[in-house]
């Protein structure tokens, strides 16, 4: 069995980390949450009520409802949580599915991708118009614009899709 302190207290980026290290782990930490609901201790509960907002499910609902009625003090905390679980059902969204947030290194390469994109579209518009300028003979500059704008273009659509150089696709 987890030690609820401990396992309460992990941050998102811990949870996510344990989850791929051990699939099913967010189900066990769903549990714990539910079994410290029942908790004396107020602090200890409403950080089970926000482990039940972040990764809850449909299942939790009544067991944060009963929390809330029991409780005056938690009763806000567990309705907002209930509003949370509800509003991610509605959507369709998977509680895990918050938790797969873009790494900062992901955010950085893509931004840094998205930048060159950008840049490299005007460079190509330019040498190509160059190249249009010089009359009938130099067709290498034309080709050169061309493949320096569709660059920028699949850079751009590398930036904004996240399917970067040497990333695996999802």
């Amino acid at each position: 069995m987890l030690d609820q302190w401990a396992v309460l207290s992990r941050t998102r980026g811990e949870v996510r980390q344990a989850e791929r290290a051990q699939p099913g782990y967010a189900l066990q930490l769903r549990g714990v949450a539910v079994e410290t609901l029942a908790d004396a201790d107020v602090r200890v509960v409403r950080t089970a009520i926000a482990v039940l907002a972040a990764l809850g499910t449909a299942d939790e609902v009544a067991p944060l409802r009963r929390c809330g009625a029991a409780s005056p003090a938690l009763e806000a905390d567990a309705r907002r949580a209930v509003l949370e679980i509800e509003n991610r059902e509605a959507r369709g969204q998977d509680p895990l599915g918050d938790l797969d947030i873009s790494t900062t290194r992901e955010r950085i390469g893509r931004t840094v991708l998205g930048l060159l994109g950008l840049c490299s579209i005007p460079t190509g518009v330019l040498v190509v118009l160059h190249g249009l300028d010089a009359g009938q003979g130099p067709i290498a500059p034309i080709i050169s614009g061309l493949s320096a704008i569709s660059f920028g273009i699949w850079m751009i659509r590398g930036a904004w899709t996240g399917h970067l150089p040497g990333s695996k696709r999802k």
